[in-house]
């Protein structure tokens, strides 16, 4: 609307799918610039933990980056708004308790991925590296940072809060941004715990 005001809405909406079509046939081809220590966090994460996707991206866009990147060995799920049509919360939730976690961690960069968490019920961790800022949240700087900061969020909470957490969700859930350029859904009877979910990818 912003680029091609003088079009309606029904052709605005048009060209921006087109857009959306050429962007995945580009990024397939050409993946993107991954933040540096990338792969090898999510290789040691995932040997440990089931991590997931939760995006606020296009239904095709986390499958088109993950083949780009033959990522799709590291994550259990993942989910997002242009599937489900569910608000980044809710899809938090969908992940969370589709896959029955334990502990849930999100990570994210934008003041919309924390209040996204917290509705859901989550804590959170903010990758300063990304888009937004979060001053109220813990923080990591790079990626590499998040192997750490994960076991203090997990093992900083109170019996009471880790009862209270367990009263509200089954599971664990957390996003991260994953390359600089901008940024299915899969079953398995893989049952570790606790779980996390990652989703959207920086800029």
């Amino acid at each position: 609307a912003q680029l091609f005001p003088y079009l309606s809405y029904e052709r605005g909406q048009e060209l921006f799918q087109h857009c959306c079509e050429v962007e995945m046939v580009y990024l397939r081809e050409h993946g993107g610039t991954l933040y540096p220590g990338l792969e090898h966090t999510l290789e040691k994460l995932s040997a440990r933990h089931p991590l997931c996707i939760v995006s606020n991206c296009n239904n095709g866009y986390i499958e088109t980056f993950l083949d780009a990147h033959s990522m799709r060995k590291y994550f259990l799920d993942w989910e997002c708004i242009g599937r489900t049509g569910l608000q980044k919360w809710e899809n938090i939730r969908l992940v969370v308790e589709r896959n029955e976690f334990q502990n849930p961690v999100y990570v994210g960069d934008t003041e919309l991925d924390y209040d996204s968490a917290e509705r859901a019920g989550l804590p959170f961790i903010h990758a300063a590296y990304g888009f937004g800022q979060v001053p109220e949240a813990p923080q990591i700087s790079s990626i590499s940072e998040l192997l750490e900061k994960c076991r203090e969020q997990m093992f900083s909470k109170s019996a009471g809060e880790l009862e209270r957490m367990a009263a509200r969700l089954k599971t664990g859930v957390f996003k991260l941004p994953f390359y600089q350029l901008r940024k299915g859904y899969s079953h398995t009877d893989y049952r570790p715990q606790p779980g996390f979910s990652l989703g959207d990818y920086g800029r």
